[in-house]
């Protein structure tokens, strides 16, 4: 079962905790310092009350924010290394809910494999896809989930015949990304326009 996502950034439990613990270590009321990682690499707060004050603060706007935009800098320099170009925005957001290391696995096999089942080689990827817009997940391709992950951007990109577009720009078209709230990923426009060299 996928992590639900919560808060105006619409982070997962998991992304939240790394986010405040690796990219926004100084500025988060002190909660990087009770979040802990595990040697396979999960995030945890070992006291419940303090887990369920850090997780309770993804409904902080200003915090949820300077997070996002922190961990999405993050994530495009650890892209941008990975697939030795710029991330795009719908990369970007994969990366937001899974991780840059899951966002770099799905586009490399998506491009390299594309045709095998996506339930296989990215299970989780795929579950989230399920969850966020109805995708098949057991008939779901590499390349298709890539697609459904991807193509709100890709589709307004297409019908203007420029380079993809802001996820912020998407949702103020009149577009829709599944559940996600305008502000869930505004941190985009920002690291489209000044992308980490």
């Amino acid at each position: 079962m996928p992590e639900p996502v919560a808060g105006p950034y619409s982070f997962t439990e998991g992304m939240w905790l790394r986010a405040l613990k690796e990219s926004l270590p100084r500025d988060a009321h002190g909660y990087a310092q009770s979040i802990f990682r595990t040697s396979g690499g999960r995030y945890y707060v070992p006291r419940a009350s303090e887990r369920r004050a850090i997780l309770a603060a993804r409904d902080d706007g200003v915090l949820a924010a300077r997070a996002a935009r922190a961990f999405a800098r993050s994530n495009a320099h650890a892209l941008r290394t990975r697939l030795k170009r710029t991330p795009t925005a719908g990369e970007l957001y994969i990366a937001h809910l899974f991780g840059a290391e899951a966002a770099a696995h799905l586009i490399a096999r998506a491009q390299s494999q594309p045709d095998d089942l996506a339930a296989k080689y990215a299970p989780e990827l795929a579950e989230k896809a399920t969850e966020l817009f109805g995708a098949r997940k057991r008939s779901l391709t590499l390349a298709q989930l890539y697609s459904e992950l991807t193509k709100p951007l890709s589709r307004v990109a297409a019908q203007r015949g420029t380079p993809e577009p802001s996820i912020v720009e998407l949702l103020q078209r009149g577009g829709t990304w599944g559940a996600l709230r305008p502000n869930a990923v505004a941190w985009q426009t920002e690291v489209s326009a000044n992308p980490p060299q």
